[in-house]
């Protein structure tokens, strides 16, 4: 993680730095372009003066170090040149800033120079007599630029780059230290959850094994009387049943985990699925001795919802079981869809599934563990009401696909509400 950064923090100073460069050689050889043309222009206009007063014999006296002098006759031959034989040279009349300078008085180009082979900038004056006055001087490139800064850009980028590697490797630390401590707590954490799962697994397992083992064991033993064959053949099914739904859970819990299948997403109405869930839970709520009613709050409109139907199904089933296991004898459970609006109460955003009943309740420092997995409130109660203690982490992670939120509340009336906000589409 510390490499990582710090190497990544060097990259990004080094392509910023070479960046920056390449904007501030472009600025500064855009501005000494413009500087060399605007001090030509100047020069021209002073030789040309100068020419004025004192004729040719005034360039012949002018310092040629640095600038190429040339004078063409109206006809483009050239009668002087600062640094070649103007014997030799070309006729001039076509050169761009000449012509520039016949037509409108001055004239500008820039171009290799076809007798001396390297680029120059020209600028060009007419003068009184028809001849053209041409001054020029070497341009330099950027790199020819960069060749004559090299010594004090080297010293930039290598303090540049020292810095760079001096905060990037205090940054990288100060920022991977809490990082990589943060996963290696979440890393412990998850080792420990799974070791708590398996132990948990495994002793829910071993608890209807031993009992189906035991059962079998005295029946096959002979012990039991024949007329008491059938009870106990009811108490093993009863275990394995137990087994089974401990196993289905598990595997569910699996394929929420790792995405293991893709699921089919379509629209529903809620209202109609909760009606079903409520008529094929109704048995058990009788053996139970409590109420199960629905309670359709969204008028005319239907509840259709976009969602992966079975997990909505495991959640509305998951809590109405709850609901009905860990109630009193002659107690009741409520049932509610009713329609969430956005800010302005026009459009319906959510649907609100809700689950009330007169139950045993959920303790405040109970109720944010009530979705961990094999965590039951009422332990003592545990084995009596059945379960798997696996139901509401199935409600947990079905809600996390549907980007659903879950609040769980005390009832008025005693017991526990708990509402799920399900989204009428994908978010």
């Amino acid at each position: 993680m510390t490499t990582r950064i710090f190497r990544s923090i060097i990259i990004v100073t080094a392509a910023t730095l070479f960046l920056s460069l390449l904007i501030t050689f472009g600025v500064i050889y855009s501005a000494y372009a413009d500087e060399t043309a605007r001090e030509l222009r100047t020069e021209t206009e002073l030789v040309a003066g100068g020419m004025k007063n004192s004729g040719e014999t005034y360039l012949e006296a002018l310092p040629k170090e640095d600038t190429r002098l040339t004078l063409i006759a109206p006809d483009g031959t050239v009668v002087y040149d600062s640094h070649y034989g103007a014997e030799k040279m070309e006729n001039h009349l076509e050169r761009e800033e000449v012509k520039q300078a016949m037509a409108d008085g001055y004239g500008e180009s820039q171009r290799m120079s076809d007798t001396l082979t390297e680029r120059y900038i020209y600028a060009a004056r007419r003068l009184d007599d028809g001849s053209v006055l041409r001054v020029s001087v070497k341009q330099f490139s950027i790199l020819n630029m960069i060749l004559r800064l090299i010594q004090p850009i080297l010293l930039m980028v290598c303090v540049v780059m020292l810095l760079a590697l001096y905060l990037a490797g205090r940054l990288s630390k100060k920022v991977a230290g809490p990082i990589t401590h943060e996963i290696d707590e979440l890393q412990t954490l998850a080792e420990r959850q799974r070791q708590e799962f398996s132990a948990n697994v495994s002793h829910e397992l071993r608890t209807p094994l031993q009992s189906i083992s035991g059962y079998a064991e005295l029946i096959k033993d002979g012990i039991v009387a024949s007329n008491d064959i059938p009870s106990f053949g009811e108490r093993i099914y009863d275990e394995a049943q137990r087994m089974i739904h401990l196993i289905e859970d598990i595997i569910s819990l699996s394929h929420l985990d790792e995405n293991a299948e893709p699921m089919k997403w379509e629209t529903i109405d809620l209202c109609e699925m909760a009606k079903n869930v409520i008529e094929h839970l109704k048995v058990p709520a009788e053996t139970k001795n409590v109420s199960l009613a629905f309670h359709d709050e969204c008028g005319d409109e239907c509840a259709y919802v976009y969602v992966i139907p079975q997990l909505i199904r495991e959640i509305i089933t998951n809590i109405v079981e709850n609901a009905i296991k860990y109630n009193k004898n002659g107690g009741h459970v409520d049932v509610s869809v009713k329609p969430f609006y956005n800010g302005r109460g026009v459009v319906v955003t959510h649907f609100l599934l809700s689950v009330a009943d007169n139950g045993i309740g959920i303790p405040d420092k109970e109720k944010e563990r009530i979705f961990e997995r094999f965590y039951r409130v009422d332990k003592s109660r545990s084995k009596a009401v059945g379960g798997t203690g696996l139901g509401l982490s199935i409600v947990k992670h079905a809600a996390l696909i549907h980007h659903a939120k879950i609040k769980v509340e005390d009832n008025v009336g005693g017991g526990t509400v708990m509402t799920v906000k399900i989204p009428v589409g994908q978010e």
